[in-house]
């Protein structure tokens, strides 16, 4: 409660620059979408992305659709993302298709039938999610990805970018701040429980900030290479 009073109280003195004014001067179109964080980087959300945005929902978040753990599991890698790039030159920085991939477990081809990894648990799921594309998604998955990049998916646990299955707490690394959670354990048994850094723990919302698409997205045909 402190927490949010804090914030509630900056935020009638901070206001921060518009997401979509910043973009506008990187000259990004954000066509699919903007990241903006690092206060001025703008990163360009792909189509690509969009999938790889469903996909980690659809993986990570449990096996069925709950909008607060698939927002809370999509926002977590999105800080992550802008953790990680905010202290890389241009050149360094990773997509944020490669930085979902490289975190996940099962979309992370090192975990498929032949990679250099193997387990019982998480194998068959990756060699599931091999061939996976957007047409192959259910509708719900696909709504939330649009619904995401169209900035319609709000950032309840600001600062979170570690991402465990509920269940798994022990597990977490000693540096890491948490857990917190998005649904309590009746709600949804299958969800995740989330972690935050001593960088990020008093991240606010407006840390990491998504422009909304400027493109009519259609849920059908949104596809998935560039």
């Amino acid at each position: 409660m402190l927490h949010a009073l804090l914030w509630f109280f900056a935020g009638l003195v901070f206001q921060p620059t518009p997401a979509a004014d910043i973009a506008d001067r990187a000259g990004a179109t954000c066509t699919y979408g903007c990241v903006v964080y690092a206060d001025d980087v703008v990163y360009e959300i792909t189509r690509l992305d969009v999938t790889t945005i469903a996909l980690l929902a659809k993986a990570e978040s449990g096996p069925r659709f709950v909008r607060d753990e698939s927002a809370a599991t999509v926002w977590a890698m999105v800080s992550r993302f802008a953790e990680i790039n905010a202290s890389r030159s241009r050149s360094e920085r990773m997509s944020l298709t490669a930085l979902m991939r490289s975190y996940s477990a099962v979309l992370n081809t090192t975990w498929r039938t032949g990679g250099k990894r193997y387990s019982p648990r998480i194998t068959p799921r990756a060699d599931a999610y091999a061939d996976l594309g957007w047409v192959d998604l259910p509708t719900i998955w696909r709504f939330f990805a649009v619904e995401f990049v169209e900035g319609e998916v709000d950032n309840r646990l600001p600062g979170v970018v570690h991402v465990l299955a509920r269940g798994f707490e022990e597990h977490a690394a000693d540096h890491l701040i948490g857990p917190y959670y998005a649904s309590t354990a009746e709600e949804h048994p299958g969800g995740n429980c989330y972690f935050k850094t001593a960088e990020t723990e008093w991240w606010s919302p407006w840390e990491v900030r998504i422009v909304p698409a400027t493109a009519r997205l259609d849920v059908k045909d949104i596809p998935t290479e560039e």
